[in-house]
C-alpha cells in the first residue's frame, strides 16, 4: 500500500495550493494514510521516506493539515504552527465582510490563541462590518452578526479565563448589547408580520381568570406535561409532518437572537424529559408520531407549549389579587417569622423582593419533604445552605414519572 501510495502522497503535498481547502487536502490525506494503520507504518521502511517528506515541510497551512497526528510532524514544524496560528489568530486586517467574519468568529483555533490585541483588531472588524451592514440597511445580518459576536466573546470568556482579557470582553459585551437595541427596531420593521385571532367566549375567561387567582398552582401543574402518557400527548399534538421542522428558526428577542432548532446546553430537567421523549419514540415505532423528527424536535416543542400557556394564563392573573392570597398564606404559616408589606395600590418592586427570602425558605422546606438535605454536605467549616435552584431541579426531575404509555 505505501509503495504505491508515496507518489499520490506527494502528489497532494505539491498540488496544495490547487485544493484551496485545509479540509479536503486532509481528508484526501487521511484516505491514503488512515489513523488505524500509522503505528504498523511506522515500521514500514517505505513510509521513512513519506515521512522524511512531512518533515521537510514548511508551509504552516500543509504543518497544520498533517498536525491531525502529533506522529506527523516534528517539534520544529509544531513551533511554526504555534508561531502562525497565534499571528492568523489576531490579524483580522483581512475581514472585510459579513461571510468572512463569520468563519473567523466560528474558528475554535480563533478562540484558542487569540490574545487582547487580536481582541481590539477583532472588534475593528467587526466595527467595519456592522457599519457596512448598517449603510446597505442589511438590518437582519447586522443584528445576527451583533449576536455572533456576543456569543464569540462570551466563549474566549469561558475558555480562556485570562483577567485583562476578560475585562476587555466585559467591556465589549456591554457596548454590544447597547448597539443591539439601537438595530433590533430596524430589523422588526423589515420582517413580514403574521397574525392570528382566536376567540374567547366571555364565560371561559372569566371562569379561568378566577381559578388563575384562586388556585394558581394547581392550573399551573395542568399546564406543566410530567408523566410520560402527558408528555405522550404532548407530542401527539406536534407528531405531523411540518417543513419548519427541516429548517433552522432563529427567534428575535429583545435580549438577543437564539437559533430554536439548535438546543444549548441541557439542564439535568431536559435531559431527563429528553430521555423520556427518547423512550416513547422508541416504543410508539412510529404509529402515532412522526419517526423522521428527532427527539430534540419535541423537546423544543414540549418547552415552546409550556411557555406558550404561561404567557397565555399570566395575562388574566390580578397582580394584586394574588399578593393578597400570598398575603394571607403567610400570616397562617406559624413557621414563618416575617410579615409582608401591605397593598396600598398597585405592586411596587419592594412588594416583589420581600419575597425572595420566603421563596427559598420554602423551596428548601419542600425539598426536605422530597428527601433533599438543604445543608451543603461537603462543607464543614461552616453551615452554608445549596443554591434553592438547585434544590428546585431535583424536586422537578423527582416529579417527572416515566409511567407506561
Amino acid at each position: 500500500m505505501i509503495d504505491s501510495n508515496f507518489e499520490e502522497i506527494q502528489k497532494l503535498i505539491d498540488s496544495y495550493e490547487e485544493l484551496q481547502a485545509a479540509k479536503l487536502f486532509k481528508f484526501e490525506l487521511k484516505k491514503l494514510i488512515p489513523d488505524y494503520e500509522l503505528s504498523q507504518l511506522m515500521e514500514n521502511s517505505a513510509f521513512k521516506n513519506i515521512f522524511l517528506t512531512f518533515r521537510q515541510q514548511k508551509d504552516p497551512n500543509v504543518i497544520n493539515v498533517l498536525s491531525y497526528n502529533s506522529q506527523l510532524i516534528t517539534k520544529e514544524q509544531r513551533d511554526i504552527l504555534s508561531q502562525w496560528l497565534v499571528k492568523r489568530a489576531n490579524n483580522w486586517d483581512e475581514i472585510k465582510n459579513y461571510n468572512e467574519l463569520l468563519t473567523k468568529m466560528y474558528s475554535q483555533k480563533t478562540i484558542k490563541f487569540i490574545d487582547e490585541g487580536g481582541l481590539k483588531s477583532a472588534e475593528d472588524a467587526f466595527n467595519r462590518v456592522c457599519k457596512e451592514l448598517i449603510e446597505e440597511k442589511s438590518w437582519i445580518k447586522a443584528i445576527d452578526i451583533i449576536d455572533k459576536y456576543k456569543d464569540f466573546l462570551l466563549e474566549i470568556k469561558s475558555t480562556r479565563k485570562i483577567h485583562n482579557l476578560n475585562l476587555y470582553v466585559n467591556n465589549r459585551l456591554i457596548e454590544n448589547t447597547k448597539l443591539y437595541k439601537k438595530i433590533i427596531k430596524n430589523a422588526e420593521l423589515c420582517l413580514n408580520k403574521y397574525e392570528s385571532k382566536v376567540q374567547i367566549p366571555d364565560e371561559i375567561l372569566k371562569k379561568l381568570s378566577n381559578q388563575l387567582n384562586e388556585f394558581p398552582v394547581k392550573l399551573i401543574e395542568r399546564a406543566i406535561p410530567l408523566t410520560q402518557i402527558q408528555i405522550f400527548n404532548s407530542m401527539c399534538q406536534h407528531s405531523d409532518f411540518s417543513f419548519i421542522d427541516l429548517v433552522d428558526v432563529v427567534a428575535i428577542e429583545d435580549e438577543g437572537m437564539y437559533n430554536k432548532s439548535q438546543l444549548k446546553k441541557l439542564s439535568e430537567v431536559d435531559r431527563k424529559i429528553l430521555t423520556i421523549i427518547e423512550k416513547i419514540i422508541k416504543l410508539d415505532k412510529g404509529i402515532n408520531l412522526d419517526q423522521v423528527k428527532g427527539s430534540e424536535v419535541y423537546l423544543r416543542y414540549y418547552f415552546e407549549d409550556i411557555n406558550y400557556k404561561m404567557k397565555f394564563y399570566f395575562t388574566f392573573i390580578s397582580l394584586n389579587s394574588l399578593y393578597k392570597v400570598v398575603q394571607s398564606k403567610v400570616q397562617q404559616d406559624n413557621k414563618l417569622n416575617f410579615s409582608m408589606i401591605d397593598l396600598d395600590g398597585n405592586i411596587q418592586i419592594a412588594h416583589i423582593t420581600q419575597l425572595f427570602p420566603m421563596i427559598e425558605m420554602k423551596i428548601r422546606r419542600l425539598g426536605e419533604k422530597k428527601g433533599i438535605f438543604p445543608q451543603k454536605e461537603l462543607d464543614t467549616s461552616q453551615i452554608s445552605f445549596k443554591d434553592p435552584s438547585s434544590i428546585l431541579i431535583h424536586i422537578i426531575v423527582s416529579e417527572v414519572r416515566e409511567d407506561r404509555v
